[in-house]
């Protein structure tokens, strides 16, 4: 299965955006941005990594239309156990550039409370 190419999200930008709303914009939609290209990177490995895998097997095996549920489900925990340590580093990042965004997103919304007064 192919995914093609992931859009990541593009943010609505209001009318009369302040600054302070335009850098927070910004940032997440370069968050978006950056985890976009992770996945689908990640996922044009899985791709092929899997296609390979699948002929592989289907040489060993003989002549066989398609490779069973469970040779694939072996491939996909050696494939994951493999990328272990990529995961695990962009889940970090991905928590890290989430939780910085909480404050300007408090300073955002606290702007848009005092001025709607």
């Amino acid at each position: 299965m192919t995914f093609g190419r992931m859009e990541y999200l593009r943010l609505r930008r209001v009318d009369n955006e302040t600054k302070l709303e335009r850098e927070y914009r910004e940032a997440r939609e370069e968050l978006n941005r950056w985890s976009s290209a992770f996945w689908e990177k990640h996922n044009a490995f899985f791709d092929t990594k899997k296609a390979e895998f699948v002929e592989n097997r289907k040489k060993e095996l003989g002549r066989i239309e398609q490779v069973s549920a469970n040779d694939l489900s072996t491939f996909y925990k050696e494939f994951l156990d493999s990328k272990h340590a990529d995961l695990m580093a962009y889940n970090k990042e991905w928590y890290y550039r989430n939780i910085a965004l909480c404050w300007p997103a408090l300073r955002v919304n606290m702007n848009k409370y005092r001025t709607q007064k």
